[in-house]
């Protein structure tokens, strides 16, 4: 959902729920377990919105109140094909999927989660870019926004090669630009800086109600595969 994430993996297993799943047609268990994941995840939706609203820090309530509504269930299949594994992930949307409540200050959560590095007074760390590399910038960004729909528009199987090939001709378009991101990149590694630590409120909270989730999953594609046998999709 975001380039900083907390990760908790868990991998779902029970007889009965292989067995009633495979009573029923590939397309429809997987309609099952995506509703009934979305289902027994929603709680978690719930309390890590409560617990951010509620979270004290310096700063101002818009950020909190930002990544309350950018919070989101995000459920989809890992991989192609019916027999594909289903990914169920919580976790704050960044950019336009954080929808237009939170207007982009959700963009803060990584720093307040997981904490971040500061970097001396004048560090290289933070130089800013020269006026050369800043007019390159536009034109990185231009030609990736140029031509990502298209790339994004390919085959599944085509969609990663296309887009190392869009980024590696803005890349090509802008050397200054990226000597001197990179340049910051190598400051970053060496330069002097002091780590102030992350809350991990959400990693709190989701390893708190694991349990509950696996148990709820169980009980919802149960009683949503007896559904679908009945005839109600």
């Amino acid at each position: 959902m975001k380039a900083t994430q907390v990760t908790l993996k868990t991998q779902f297993r029970d007889g009965n729920v292989r067995a009633a799943l495979a009573s029923l047609g590939p397309k429809v268990a997987q309609n099952v377990i995506k509703r009934s994941m979305r289902k027994a995840l929603d709680p978690v939706r719930s309390a890590l919105r409560e617990t951010w609203v509620a979270a004290g820090y310096r700063g101002k309530p818009l950020h909190r109140r930002a990544i309350d509504k950018a919070t989101r269930i995000d459920v989809r299949r890992a991989g192609g094909g019916t027999s594909a594994g289903i990914t169920g992930r919580v976790g704050v949307m960044y950019g336009k999927g954080g929808g237009a409540g939170a207007g982009g200050r959700q963009k803060i959560w990584h720093l307040l989660e997981g904490g971040f590095r500061h970097y001396a007074k004048g560090s290289k760390a933070y130089a800013n870019f020269s006026k050369d590399a800043k007019v390159e910038q536009d034109n990185y960004k231009a030609i990736i926004k140029a031509n990502r729909p298209a790339a994004m528009k390919a085959p599944k199987t085509e969609r990663a090669g296309r887009m190392r090939a869009v980024f590696a001709a803005a890349r090509d378009a802008a050397p200054s630009f990226v000597a001197e991101r990179s340049a910051r990149a190598v400051a970053r590694k060496t330069a002097t800086a002091k780590q102030i630590p992350g809350a991990f409120r959400s990693r709190a909270v989701a390893s708190r109600m694991l349990p509950e989730v696996t148990k709820n999953l169980r009980d919802y594609i149960l009683q949503a595969c007896k559904e679908a046998l009945r005839g109600n999709k």
